[in-house]
């Protein structure tokens, strides 16, 4: 469930400081994210408190469009961590969440956009005899490097949610695969996914690659000059 090469990638993010007194781990594992403690320096400081100050802008604005979540403590293993991590039961939309997330407040909100914008009117659309009650996730946070590549998985910094299935009142759930051309399950599955791409800049799914055989990958990291990587 990792993320593929990412071209263009912005630089905003400082890169890790030098690690000190670690154990004897595999280099790029997750047992090296977790063993690096980041060294704490007032800009640093700063930026900590701009992050909180947008947190809490975002958590309204989730409130206000009446998404149903909680806010969980701040998660913190050496590299990897996220702040004011949000739980989220139950989208704007009304279709439930589970199992339970650990992700940051701005993409919950991409993940609310996205659903009410494009998953909701795709599935009245492609499947209007069933209503699309519930999202099943295959992951949010998790500390662990990025799949077959160097750097650290943006499921470590809480950016990225994994999609595995979809839940309907009547019918079977629909499951993130290689769907038969031109079944509605297929011509849901193709608009929901060109629809991620806006809320999310980067979405993977079936056809990437095989870490992305069975699930659709969605992050916001942030990209040069506000590009996608949509594949």
């Amino acid at each position: 469930m990792g993320e593929s090469a990412r071209e263009g990638t912005s630089g905003s993010r400082p890169e890790p400081l030098p690690a000190k007194n670690l154990p004897d781990v595999a280099p790029n594992s997750t047992e090296m994210l977790k063993a690096r403690a980041p060294e704490i320096s007032p800009a640093v400081a700063v930026l900590a408190a701009a992050a909180i100050e947008d947190a809490e802008l975002c958590e309204a604005e989730l409130e206000k469009r009446g998404v149903a979540f909680t806010v969980e403590e701040s998660i913190s293993e050496g590299e990897c961590g996220v702040l004011r991590p949000v739980n989220v039961t139950l989208l704007a939309s009304g279709v439930k969440v589970s199992p339970k997330t650990q992700m940051l407040c701005r993409t919950a909100l991409a993940l609310d956009e996205w659903m009410t914008d494009s998953v909701v009117p795709a599935a009245e659309l492609e499947l209007p005899e069933d209503k699309l009650t519930e999202f099943r996730h295959a992951s949010s946070y998790v500390c662990r490097p990025r799949a077959s590549e160097n750097g650290i998985s943006e499921h470590a910094r809480g950016s990225a949610i994994d999609i595995a299935a979809f839940v309907f009142d009547k019918r079977a759930e629909i499951g993130i695969e290689v769907h038969a051309d031109g079944t509605p399950e297929a011509k849901f599955q193709d608009k929901l996914r060109k629809g991620a791409c806006g809320p999310f800049k980067t979405v993977l799914g079936p056809g990437t690659d095989a870490d992305h055989a069975t699930h659709f990958h969605l992050d916001i990291a942030a990209r040069t000059n506000g590009s996608t990587y949509c594949k």
